[in-house]
């Protein structure tokens, strides 16, 4: 009953960090929020960063869940990779540059859970993307998986999100397009090719 009660409010304040990131959220909101006392929220969870490294690790869990089922469908090679855009889009868009200047400020322990996952895990995962590539063909065996990796997880966090998308007039969608255009086909031409 205890495990049922602390992952329903993980989840209802999952929801709201992932509006508004952890450092726009005070406890008295959390509680208000999800229908709770402090001494209730205090009862499963010893600080607001306790519960934010729980709701975080749930979060994470699920969008490595989420890429993975992407990757193990039969869906052409190119839907998988704009699945998984979209899926780095919808879920991880709290995760921006200030969010975590701030993160490392306030929570430490939790911005290292952060850390971990973006130098880690999700890169993991996208070296898989990039294996399954190599074995159908579509991307040359001579690459760094580590490096392509780092570069399309930085190029897509700073450039697939709201305001740069407004900049350029330009929605998700078409956005989706061009970001796969430029990182996969690059803007040479054949006759561009044959120089360099």
């Amino acid at each position: 009953m205890a495990q049922d009660k602390s992952a329903k409010i993980i989840s209802l304040f999952q929801r709201e960090f992932l509006k508004k990131g952890v450092s726009r959220i005070t406890v008295d909101e959390i509680v208000s929020r999800i229908g709770i006392t402090k001494p209730t929220l205090y009862k499963y969870f010893e600080s607001k960063e306790e519960l934010f490294s729980q709701a975080l690790n749930k979060t994470n869990t699920e969008i490595l869940n989420k890429m993975d089922s992407i990757m193990n469908t039969k869906k052409e090679y190119s839907e998988k990779i704009k699945d998984i855009l979209n899926v780095f889009h919808e879920d991880l868009h709290f995760a921006d540059e200030e969010f975590l200047k701030k993160l490392e400020f306030q929570a430490p322990e939790v911005w290292e859970e952060v850390q971990e996952f973006r130098r880690v895990k999700f890169p993991a995962l996208f070296k898989k993307v990039l294996n399954e590539g190599i074995s159908k063909g579509y991307i040359t065996k001579d690459i760094n998986k580590e490096l392509i990796a780092d570069f399309f997880i930085y190029y897509v966090r700073n450039f697939i999100s709201y305001e740069p998308l407004s900049k350029y007039n330009m929605n998700v969608s078409t956005a989706y397009q061009f970001f796969i255009q430029i990182f996969f086909k690059g803007i040479l031409t054949e006759k561009g090719r044959t120089y360099f």
